[in-house]
């Protein structure tokens, strides 16, 4: 009898142990399944990625700092968001050493989201209209000088300061969407930004 009770509790222990082995992959399966990538892609960068929490700050300044400092030490930041299908992992960078970078860029390239506003230099748009802007960008195949000359060369540059990191996130996840939507077959790629004031008006002259 105590021999059966033995064969019995291994048999158990094996089967308990089994399931919960089976149940972990099924867990780390899903939960990878579930993390889809995007931004800024490039071979054999895997171990440079410093993934980055909005939950973690208080200000877009702060979190623009955070996101200046991994860029400038050849890391790539990358914002973790979450929406209704899961995990996002978007990779975004910044322009670094000075506006370097911006200067190297043509602006019919660069689409600038400032706050709820889109800014194409004299002319504002409402941020309602981004689908719209991305798409034109996306499709212009370099036919209108002031649009970009190909999905690939876009940059979406964005400045959020004084707005809640609330907004930054599903800011974001709208341009995720988007670019799903129009099936482009280059990543998105995203910078954050300062605000850049307008130059102050020429002084006045007196006659």
């Amino acid at each position: 009898m105590r021999e059966l009770i033995n064969i019995f509790q291994i048999i158990v222990t094996v089967t308990l142990l089994t399931c919960c082995i089976e149940d972990d992959h099924s867990e780390n399966g899903m939960i990878e399944s579930e993390v889809r990538r995007y931004g800024w892609f490039f071979e054999g960068t895997e171990h440079l990625i410093s993934r980055i929490d909005l939950r973690h700050f208080d200000s877009y300044v702060d979190l623009l700092n955070r996101v200046e400092e991994i860029v400038c030490n050849d890391s790539i930041p990358t914002i973790l968001l979450n929406d209704d299908l899961g995990l996002i992992e978007l990779r975004i960078s910044s322009p670094c050493w000075t506006e370097l970078g911006c200067i190297l860029i043509r602006s019919r390239n660069i689409l600038k989201v400032i706050n709820e506003e889109i800014h194409r230099g004299s002319i504002i748009y409402p941020v309602s209209l981004l689908e719209e802007r991305l798409s034109m960008h996306y499709h212009n195949c370099g036919n209108r000088p002031d649009l970009s000359e190909s999905p690939a060369d876009l940059i979406i540059s964005i400045a959020y300061e004084g707005m809640p990191i609330t907004g930054l996130s599903n800011l974001l996840i709208r341009l995720v969407d988007s670019h799903n939507l129009h099936k482009v077959d280059r990543p998105i790629k995203i910078w954050l930004t300062k605000m850049i004031p307008p130059p102050p008006p020429p002084p006045m002259t007196l006659h």
